[in-house]
């Protein structure tokens, strides 16, 4: 945890109050802190009418390390704590690898049914899930997503722990199911499994179309935004992975939703 003073960061001490959560790197997941910022700007870019938290790169004081340094969603001004639920505890898990026991779907179950929820909330969520689909955000685990507890009932916290793991091989995974299909590799996620996880949120097939046009308009903004953050942080390479990584799940997932869609509607049967 780390606190700014003027233009630097240092660790908090223990007697007060962070406004900064600092992300090293990994000793075995390579360019960690790279491949979340550029994550999480391209999600940003997905998503300009979200929030989406924005960190920075940079070093806390007495390292050498660049660290990933990112504004406590948490924390007001004054420093007072905001109370938000993970969706592990809101869904009553335990916590350790209960946060992988679940499908995206029992969230959407959970703020349908919550009356202290709005059902825009679940729209949201969705767009969020599938932006971590289409940027190989394998890892979106239960503790990956939050609400804050307010006076006019629960509501989505902004979009964090944004990281394309998928560059990694041993995180090919999805963390949760779709409906009945768990287990799914990324490269098994097909129209059919967008299409159902929509209806599970609530969303009729005219929004499903709409939010997926949105999407592709934004990708030539997320493009730019990977690519010059990947000039910043001195790793264009890395910023190439992502862009590719990111075209084939569009080609391999997302584009053919509206054939899927018509062939549904014709009954000429699923992709």
């Amino acid at each position: 945890m780390a606190v700014k003073e003027g233009r630097k960061y240092r660790a908090a001490r223990s007697n007060e109050i962070s406004t900064i959560i600092a992300k090293l790197p990994s000793g075995t997941l390579r360019d960690i802190v790279e491949n979340e910022y550029l994550t999480t700007h391209a999600c940003r870019a997905l998503l300009p009418d979200d929030d989406i938290v924005d960190p920075q790169i940079g070093t806390l004081e007495g390292m050498h390390q660049r660290a990933l340094l990112v504004p406590r969603f948490d924390r007001l001004r004054s420093g007072a704590k905001r109370h938000f639920e993970e969706f592990n505890q809101l869904l009553g898990k335990r916590s350790g690898d209960d946060k992988y026991e679940a499908s995206y779907d029992d969230m959407a179950a959970f703020i349908l049914t919550t009356p202290a929820c709005t059902p825009v909330d679940a729209w949201k969520l969705y767009r969020r899930i599938l932006v971590c689909f289409l940027t190989g955000n394998t890892d979106a685990h239960l503790k990956n997503f939050a609400m804050f507890h307010t006076q006019d009932g629960l509501r989505l916290t902004p979009g964090y722990d944004l990281l394309a793991v998928a560059l990694y091989p041993e995180y090919r995974q999805l963390a949760l199911a779709i409906g009945n299909a768990a287990n799914l590799v990324l490269e098994s996620l097909r129209p059919k499994h967008l299409v159902a996880l929509s209806k599970s949120y609530g969303l009729d097939t005219a929004v499903l179309t709409e939010t997926l046009k949105k999407l592709d308009g934004n990708r030539k903004t997320a493009e730019k935004a990977v690519t010059e953050g990947a000039k910043r942080v001195g790793d264009e390479a890395l910023g190439k992975n992502l862009l590719d990584l990111m075209e084939r799940r569009w080609n391999g997932s997302f584009s053919s939703v509206g054939r899927f869609l018509s062939k549904k509607q014709s009954g000429a049967g699923e992709e």
